[in-house]
């Protein structure tokens, strides 16, 4: 008898649960996050001047005592975004600050990342930002689209510090987090004394990471494990 009630306060709970799961339209797991306790992994998408190119992000938050599991942010991200395993990760790293690229160097960097990319099924993955070597891997990937009309063939995944964007990118894309409709974003050219960036405009995904601390280097240590992670199982 004893078993037969609590069994019975079993199913009363779980039947409340569903239902105000109902009510509240949402799957009893939905506000979960991944890792098993507060949502983590926020997904959104965004256009630039109301372009017809979809950019998809991820806001990901790994503040201290989060203990974020990698592994289970790239399960995410290929999940949501439907990604394929790649074959190869380009990793391009250099300064975050414009700098001059005389026109041979340029077209030597734009077609060898292009073809390497290309020929390969690989990831190229850059800090995301519109400045530097991310904005020179951004434009190449530019006239790779113009060349072959091949569109978003190639995966350019640009891994940024939350804090250090331009405070009304986080507004808009916040706002959009867990929406169908995107974020539009206006492209303005950044200016010299901004300290907070802009994202880069021909990327195609961006994993955005929130440690809370405002300095620059919260995607350093979750770029170098999400490599890790896709070379060896994706």
């Amino acid at each position: 008898m004893a078993d037969e009630v609590e069994l019975k306060e079993r199913l009363t709970e779980n039947d409340q649960l569903s239902s105000s799961a109902k009510n509240n339209n949402t799957d009893p797991g939905q506000n979960q996050n991944i890792n098993g306790t507060e949502r983590n992994f926020k997904f959104g998408e965004f256009t630039y001047n109301k372009g017809k190119t979809t950019h998809k992000f991820v806001k990901v938050t790994n503040k201290d005592g989060d203990k974020l599991d990698v592994r289970k942010l790239v399960q995410a991200i290929k999940t949501e975004w439907q990604l394929e395993r790649p074959n190869l990760v380009i990793s391009v790293t250099g300064g975050a600050w414009d700098f001059p690229m005389n026109r041979h160097v340029k077209e030597v960097f734009r077609k060898g990342i292009v073809e390497a990319a290309d020929s390969t099924d690989a990831v190229v993955i850059t800090g995301g930002t519109n400045v530097g070597v991310m904005k020179y891997t951004g434009t190449a990937m530019k006239y790779y689209k113009i060349a072959t009309g091949k569109g978003e063939k190639i995966v350019t995944l640009g891994i940024a510090t939350w804090d250090k964007l331009r405070g009304d990118i986080k507004e808009k894309l916040t706002d959009t987090i867990g929406k169908s409709e995107p974020a539009q974003l206006d492209l303005q050219p950044a200016k010299e004394e901004e300290e907070n960036g802009t994202l880069e405009p021909n990327h195609s995904h961006f994993i955005l990471v929130d440690d809370g601390k405002n300095k620059w280097g919260a995607d350093v240590p979750v770029r170098a494990e999400l490599e890790k992670q896709i070379k060896g199982k994706f």
